[in-house]
């Protein structure tokens, strides 16, 4: 069964206790402000639009190994080996990029950097000191995003739909809308934990919530209703269900509706008020569902198909009466470049990560809080393509990936925060350490 609550607060063992480097931190910083896309607004013409992503992503992941290889080998002595090795494999690397499409070779060092950055901050993170540092990041985005709106509205409104609709720093609404929505699910979060200091939480939510509706996403408005609400109906529940149990409900949920979507489009769109083809989104999808048939087991490759020069791009848009940048829906994108076997591999991954996560959440609310966040990941995939890409690729990693350092350290600092944690808890009856069983206790 997940975990339960305890009354009873266990000692906190040694080498499991919370550091939480600034290092760290600082990664998980500028990895979510490179996926997110902030600040593409005023550089979406220029290189600088895209060093933004691609530049943040390796920082991050630099950064997170310098951490991870300063913890584990001997300080000061290895670098200079590990900086040799890199040396001498930069033109074997280099010549092997220069092979592939440009795009895809790009695409796959991002995504490889944003993932290594979420398992390692992850792993020496613990949960509630990742979900704050996201929800701040994220809510001065929104801030600057507001901000932006109103100093600067040819930059900060979006005046290519058919309402007036926000999009701050970003270079699209819906991703404005994208980042409030992942903003009001972890400040709803927050609101969960012991953390004490409820009313600049309660405001956090009134800024997103403000910016979620005048970004006029509804993608974003929905996922994160959905979001809430299962937070909602875990709460009311005496026992959480089973790890493996409800990996296999949320991911066999998200493989019928996504391959539902193009029938159940007109009525989704009937509830939303929007016409009935969802702004384009039903014969989009028909037509890439018919190339991603041509090539269905591998695909047309990674990043490639929506890049400007790729010919089967060019024959999707040429269908459509919009420039498609995505497939609108992940499931149908991913086949699309990668195939069945990419996607099936994609979805063991997810389901691995989500069922391992949940058995290994430490109370009751970080189990609702990983519930919460895949079912904000997958409901956003629905009519968006996000499951691989940017800053939901980012928040599943740094949120699946389990905690649970493995250098072993003694930090006083950290032993007494789980403890005044654990007090907390006990007293608030919202958020107990249950104890781990890898050892050491």
């Amino acid at each position: 069964m997940a975990p339960t609550d305890k009354k009873a607060v266990p000692a906190p063992c040694e080498n499991e206790a919370p550091n939480n480097p600034l290092i760290l931190r600082t990664a998980l910083v500028i990895a979510v402000i490179g996926a997110s896309g902030a600040f593409q607004a005023y550089t979406q013409r220029t290189a600088l639009g895209s060093l933004l992503v691609h530049g943040s992503a390796v920082l991050s992941a630099t950064l997170a190994l310098v951490y991870f290889l300063d913890r584990r080998y001997s300080r000061n002595t290895t670098w200079p080996v590990f900086t040799l090795m890199i040396s001498a494999g930069v033109p074997a690397t280099s010549w092997y990029w220069s092979t592939l499409p440009r795009n895809s070779a790009v695409a796959g060092i991002v995504v490889v950097c944003l993932a290594i950055t979420g398992i390692i901050v992850a792993r020496e993170l613990t949960f509630a000191v990742r979900v704050r540092t996201v929800a701040l990041t994220l809510l001065v985005l929104l801030v600057l995003s507001l901000m932006v709106v109103f100093l600067d509205p040819s930059t900060g409104i979006d005046v290519d739909t058919r309402a007036v609709a926000y999009r701050g720093i970003f270079t699209h609404k819906n991703t404005l809308g994208r980042m409030a929505a992942i903003e009001v699910v972890l400040v709803g979060v927050m609101l969960m934990l012991p953390d004490g200091k409820r009313i600049p939480w309660v405001a956090a939510l009134a800024v997103a919530g403000i910016v979620l509706f005048e970004a006029r996403s509804q993608t974003g408005l929905v996922a994160a209703g959905i979001a809430l609400a299962t937070m909602l109906a875990l709460r009311c529940f005496r026992r959480t269900p089973n790890a493996h149990l409800a990996s296999t409900v949320i991911i066999g949920l998200y493989l019928g509706v996504s391959g539902a979507m193009k029938v159940l489009g007109p009525d989704v769109a009937a509830l939303l008020s929007r016409d009935v083809t969802l702004t384009g989104r039903l014969h989009l999808w028909t037509v890439s569902d018919y190339y991603a048939e041509q090539r269905p087991l591998l695909g047309w490759g990674f990043g490639s198909v929506w890049a400007p020069d790729s010919a089967v791009g060019q024959m999707i848009r040429s269908k459509l009466s919009f420039p498609a940048t995505s497939a609108h829906n992940g499931m149908l994108d991913i086949r699309l470049q990668i195939g069945w076997i990419g996607f099936l591999l994609l979805l063991a991954g997810y389901y691995l990560l989500l069922s391992t996560a949940l058995g290994r959440a430490r109370s009751r609310t970080e189990y609702i809080a990983v519930v919460a966040i895949m079912v904000l990941v997958f409901s956003m995939d629905l009519t968006e393509s996000t499951l691989f890409f940017g800053a939901m690729w980012l928040i599943a990693w740094v949120f699946l990936a389990p905690y649970g350092p493995s250098t072993h350290r003694s930090h006083s600092a950290g032993n007494a925060e789980l403890s005044i944690r654990g007090v907390r808890a006990d007293k608030n009856d919202a958020y107990r350490f249950a104890p781990e069983r890898r050892g050491g206790h």
